[in-house]
């Protein structure tokens, strides 16, 4: 089983263009709620840390499903991956190479990933610097971002596109029967771009990282 791990400050390999910008205020869109009203309960309750057995942290697989900017139809496995993840930061990089282009995911969880609720999704807003009692200045929780970067090309042709997410929502699950071998945990990323930041349409991606022990 193949283990991806970068051990220190994840980098994007030599195809970095992507940067976190701030952002300017947006209209972000409403989840809706009803989608998951249906949703089978875990069956581990409890906090993520729970699903593992005290040991590292490594991811074994991940994709990008939907659209980032110009990079439309996105359905790809991710052909390089790092990952780092620590009691007070996690982040990754997922880059695809689609038919309708190439897009890099670039993204983070500023606090600890094992308190978070299996099953719970835990939302976090480009607005949420505006607002005192959020998680993102309380420092309280988790607070997770998604920068996209995308162009028509290959990775290797640089990004055109490069903007953070409006919204972006974390849920972390056990592993469906379809998870690569040895996977303890599955990350779900479901960002979402408004037509001002996706490029003049809304873009909505959902990154998956599978992560083992």
């Amino acid at each position: 089983m193949k283990k991806l791990l970068l051990v220190g400050v994840v980098v994007a390999g030599t195809t970095v263009g992507c940067a976190r910008s701030p952002m300017d205020q947006l209209d972000v869109f409403q989840r809706d709620d009803s989608a998951t009203e249906d949703r089978d309960e875990p069956a581990v309750r409890g906090r993520v840390a729970d699903l593992f057995d005290g040991g590292t942290r490594f991811a074994v697989g991940g994709r990008l499903d939907g659209a980032i900017g110009p990079a439309t139809g996105l359905a790809d496995e991710a052909e390089y991956i790092d990952f780092y993840s620590d009691t007070a930061w996690t982040a990754s990089n997922l880059t695809v190479r689609g038919d309708s282009g190439s897009a890099m995911g670039i993204f983070s969880v500023s606090g600890d990933i094992g308190e978070v609720e299996v099953g719970e999704p835990t939302r976090s807003c480009q607005d949420d610097y505006e607002d005192p009692n959020s998680p993102i200045n309380t420092g309280e929780g988790v607070v997770a971002s998604l920068t996209g970067c995308a162009n028509t090309g290959d990775p290797e042709d640089g990004w055109s596109y490069d903007a953070p997410a409006d919204c972006t929502d974390l849920e972390i699950d056990e592993p469906s029967p379809e998870a690569p071998e040895g996977t303890v945990a599955t990350m779900s990323i479901l960002a979402h771009w408004s037509a001002a930041s996706g490029g003049g349409q809304e873009r909505t991606v959902k990154a998956t990282i599978h992560l083992a022990e």
